[in-house]
């Protein structure tokens, strides 16, 4: 029997006792994962997966080892050196698609790994499709967690809701459309995550050749306010990752020059 399989065998047979792992904190965030009865000044991997599983270390001194993680997304996220005392610490920066991951710690020393614990609950999904809410004026349109406002020259303005064509703006060149000056507000009833936006069209009325020219603005989930941010309706396919903040609690969006039509909103919650 080759040495490789027969060490596949024993460690998959008798596993060591393994570290311990707690995960303690909010996620996203910077919950604190700590590590104790490692091996002294021993590498340490943090295994990830999207679920639990029946994946096992593929190679290596430690292969065959059960991780009891799902090998569908298997990876390590990080390799840490334990302490003199077999204890390591870490906060490392977790984002909205973080959370409800599954996580192991496996000392590589002793090839044993630890119990599996989970990073805080996964995210839970809002999404609000405004142009299969049929035809309608209003002041405001309630969504899932979300509340809708049009304002036109800064003054409230009602919302012009058309069944496949989505939310525009009553007022300005055209009714049905968000056009230069006019602007859409959103307001989460939590702090929102990964926030995107939909526009099912754009049009160049200012002739520049940009398409959905738009200022972006708004307050983050600490309530500090910031824009506007100019960009394109296309760059709100990724709201956080275009204005560099992690969750929001309100979102304007101003059409400058050009016209745009809202279709969709999603974003992420903390359940």
């Amino acid at each position: 029997m080759p040495n490789s399989t027969l060490i596949a065998l024993l460690v998959s047979a008798t596993p060591a006792s393994g570290a311990t792992l707690d995960i303690d904190g909010a996620c996203p965030g910077r919950p604190a994962i700590t590590v104790s009865d490692a091996t002294p000044d021993g590498t340490v991997f943090f295994v990830v997966s999207s679920d639990v599983g029946d994946a096992s270390v593929p190679g290596g001194l430690c292969a065959g080892l059960p991780l009891g993680l799902s090998e569908s997304d298997l990876r390590i996220a990080q390799r840490r050196t334990a302490r003199p005392d077999g204890g390591l610490s870490a906060r490392p920066p977790l984002g909205p698609f973080d959370c409800g991951a599954w996580m192991v710690a496996l000392d590589l020393s002793s090839c044993s790994v630890s119990e599996v614990a989970q990073v805080g609950p996964p995210l839970e999904q809002r999404r609000t499709f405004y142009d299969a809410l049929g035809d309608f004026e209003a002041l405001e349109v309630v969504g899932e967690g979300s509340t809708l406002t049009g304002f036109s020259a800064d003054a409230p303005a009602s919302l012009s809701v058309a069944l496949l064509n989505g939310v525009g703006v009553v007022g300005g060149r055209y009714d049905r459309d968000v056009d230069d000056g006019e602007a859409l507000t959103l307001a989460f009833e939590e702090p929102a995550w990964a926030v995107s936006l939909t526009f099912g069209m754009v049009n160049d009325l200012s002739g520049d050749g940009i398409l959905g020219s738009v200022d972006v603005s708004g307050v983050d989930a600490a309530g500090v306010a910031f824009g506007p941010v100019r960009g394109v309706a296309a760059d709100l396919e990724d709201v956080a990752g275009f204005l560099g903040v992690d969750a929001l609690r309100e979102l304007t969006v101003r059409a400058v020059g050009d016209s745009v039509r809202l279709t969709e909103v999603g974003h992420l919650v903390v359940p």
